[in-house]
């Protein structure tokens, strides 16, 4: 895992080229957008998903959580793409490993499931928006706001022409003055390479490195 110090509204923060963001002085480890269930529920309507897909994911969340040994875990928002599958309930499990973990779900679009689910879960708070220290945590971000946000949603890439003319597209985190957005934590998603912000850093991610473009 390769890691990098930035400087976010005042404050430290790391990230990482496995898409999570830790704020080292409230021991916080932040991801967005791991749509657990979404290659099952893929596979549900006849799409020849790998089931491995996701379990890549869950063994990096988990390998995170060991590395961290955060106390609490914030994901902003689309933790969950379709309920009451394998996948979900592996969760759980790893949840269960880290009994002192408080895990908060900030609520994104894909996460209309009822409470009992989460509950089941062994996520600790179900939220629309949160403020820790002057930082909001929302799922979608803010184009103005009156704090620094952190988001997810939109699962941020840049695309980068090579010399055999072909693109590379890189997932990224995206840090302006007021915001930064964060990679999706899934490896299953899409990339949004079109909407390019402006007076922004843009920290782009693969399994050898960052690189600041």
């Amino acid at each position: 895992m390769i890691e990098q110090e930035i400087l976010f509204a005042d404050k430290r923060w790391i990230i990482s080229n496995q898409r999570t963001l830790y704020w080292p002085d409230r021991e916080i480890l932040i991801l967005s957008d791991l749509h657990l269930g979404k290659s099952q529920h893929f596979r549900k309507n006849g799409l020849a998903i790998p089931s491995l897909v996701h379990q890549r994911d869950l063994i990096r969340l988990e390998r995170q959580l060991e590395h961290y040994k955060p106390k609490q875990l914030i994901v902003v928002g689309d933790l969950i793409h379709a309920a009451a599958n394998a996948e979900v309930q592996q969760l759980s499990g790893i949840i269960g490993c880290f009994p002192d973990l408080k895990t908060t779900l900030i609520k994104g679009n894909h996460d209309r499931h009822k409470a009992m689910v989460f509950e089941q879960l062994g996520i600790d708070e179900v939220v629309d928006f949160l403020e820790i220290d002057g930082i909001a945590f929302v799922h979608q971000p803010i184009v103005k706001a009156d704090v620094a946000v952190i988001s997810g949603h939109i699962h941020p890439g840049i695309a980068l022409t090579m010399t055999t003319k072909k693109q590379l597209r890189l997932p990224c985190f995206v840090v302006q003055p007021q915001q930064l957005i964060l990679p999706a934590f899934s490896l299953f998603t899409g990339l949004d390479t079109q909407n390019q912000l402006k007076n922004a850093v843009y920290y782009g991610l693969d399994e050898e490195g960052i690189f600041i473009l």
